[in-house]
């Protein structure tokens, strides 16, 4: 028994179209970690901006509903954000902010509250600014621990994903050489 070339050709395509599939999902993914890293890095860095005093004019939780799930699990979640009001002065130039920590939100407005109960009105706080542009402000710098555990996650799971598929199809082109060789034997 013999192979065609047209169902070589065809095999053959079909792991080309495969590889640039894989190779452009693989390129999306490396993008969003690479901004995801870089905006990361520049929130961590927060704790190295300058710093001055400023006073909180207002604080609350805002709340907002969003879908959490996927499929006919998908319901409505709550994330609760703690939103301080603060006003600041970098050379001479009033900013107010309203940034407590970069991406903070929580499940439980217990939570949220605990925050926002460390910032009562009129109370004096330490604004952390960049340097580049006094207008962004935080005043807790960093990210939260729930923020790095996500991207922890979407990394070493996008690896782990990636070396699956890979491994999958390096068996399976191996395979699929040995049957044409025992066709070809045949």
């Amino acid at each position: 028994m013999t192979v065609s070339g047209s169902s070589m050709r065809a095999a053959r395509s079909g792991r080309v179209f495969f590889l640039v599939v894989f190779f452009l999902v693989v390129l999306g993914w490396a993008v969003a970690i690479g901004v995801m890293r870089s905006t990361a890095g520049r929130y961590e860095g927060a704790g190295q901006w300058p710093q001055v005093k400023g006073e909180v004019l207002a604080s609350e939780v805002a709340k907002t509903a969003g879908r959490g799930g996927s499929g006919s699990s998908r319901r409505s979640k709550t994330r609760y954000t703690p939103v301080v009001t603060y006003s600041y002065e970098v050379n001479g130039v009033s900013y107010e902010n309203d940034l407590v920590q970069f991406l903070a939100s929580y499940d439980e407005e217990s939570t949220a509250q605990e925050v926002v109960k460390n910032y009562p009105d009129g109370s004096e706080v330490m604004v952390y600014h960049a340097p580049d542009d006094p207008a962004e402000a935080v005043l807790i710098p960093g990210l939260p621990d729930e923020t790095k555990m996500i991207q922890d996650i979407f990394l070493y799971a996008g690896i782990a994903v990636i070396s699956v598929v890979l491994i999958v199809w390096r068996i399976r082109s191996r395979r699929a050489a040995l049957g044409t060789l025992q066709e070809l034997d045949d």
